[in-house]
């Protein structure tokens, strides 16, 4: 199957790859893919060969050996299955840091928990602590 992931909602990309597993336990499917999600559903006993092509070699089929089991989609994509560098967006300014959470719920907590503690450093605040920091 050629790019079976178009058009579907990275939700239902995974659970596709699931459900082929599930309803077809004995047929082997090859498929190719340019999205890591797809990965995220896919069985245990699953095998990426990268495929290239270039005017020198040709086409080129590599085995990778790369347990994506334990992979999120980011790190997916920056190893050798899709082989992006880095995966910073173009639109990032420098006096921004990225953010690293896992999950986006993490995001909301920690903007929130950082806002709470800018609400609470008062500069009467930070003064106390800086003091308590001094002593010890």
């Amino acid at each position: 199957m050629d790019e079976f992931e178009l058009h579907l909602h990275p939700k239902y990309q995974k659970r596709f790859v699931e459900k082929l597993t599930e309803l077809f336990p004995k047929i082997q499917f090859i498929v190719s893919t340019h999205s890591p999600i797809p990965l995220l559903g896919a069985p245990p006993n699953s095998v990426i060969i990268n495929v290239s092509r270039t005017k020198e070699e040709g086409i080129k089929a590599e085995l990778l050996d790369i347990d994506f089991s334990v992979l999120t989609p980011n790190t997916i994509l920056s190893s050798p299955i899709f082989g992006f560098q880095d995966l910073i967006p173009d639109s990032k300014s420098n006096d921004k840091m990225i953010r690293t959470e896992d999950t986006y719920k993490e995001v909301l907590f920690h903007d929130q928990l950082d806002k709470q503690i800018d609400e609470f450093l008062t500069e009467e605040n930070k003064q106390e602590l800086l003091d308590l920091l001094k002593v010890k």
